[in-house]
């Protein structure tokens, strides 16, 4: 639609959808509607995209294996590993944040959500996070980089500062590195 305030409700009506049962969300999946938020939450305006990254984020809350493969294989992930840096907003972040988690969550069972994160960079942005000012972000970023399949594990700052070496071809948040 042109009018931007009509595709915000409307994505917030989908979000009040998707934080339904699986019935609900399969019928907004059997409709095609998931691609098409990924693909706001990457080009609408950030009020419009707000609600995009809450019917995404709903959607994987109460999604199975199969929901959640499918939401990945319609680029969920990069769309909301993009939104961590491109606003300021802590709702927003947390929202996103706590879809990529419930996401790879279903990785630790099925194959896609961990490659998803790491072929968007998601990793480093997430690893970003643990230096926010928020707590609640802080605190949800290495909820998620602790969930990950075991790595090698250094803080952001270290990451940021160039003053860290990979160890074991791995990537960041707390153990096996060399400072410099």
């Amino acid at each position: 639609h042109d009018k931007k305030d009509v595709r915000k409700e409307a994505c917030f009506a989908l979000s009040n959808i998707t934080a339904g049962n699986k019935e609900q969300l399969q019928a907004v999946i059997d409709h095609k509607i998931v691609p098409v938020l990924a693909r706001m939450l990457e080009t609408e305006d950030l009020d419009v995209r707000k609600e995009c990254a809450w019917a995404i984020s709903n959607a994987t809350a109460g999604s199975d294996d199969l929901q959640i493969k499918f939401l990945v294989d319609s680029g969920c992930v990069p769309a909301l590993v993009n939104l961590l840096d491109k606003t300021s907003d802590v709702s927003i972040i947390s929202v996103a944040l706590e879809g990529i988690h419930n996401i790879l969550e279903c990785g630790q069972r099925v194959d896609g959500p961990v490659a998803a994160v790491e072929m968007c960079g998601g990793e480093h942005k997430i690893a970003d996070l643990q230096q926010h000012e928020n707590h609640k972000i802080c605190d949800m970023a290495v909820r998620i980089l602790e969930a990950l399949p075991k790595r090698s594990q250094f803080t952001a700052a270290h990451w940021q500062a160039g003053k860290a070496e990979l160890v074991d071809d791995a990537f960041p948040v707390g153990s096996r590195v060399h400072v410099k």
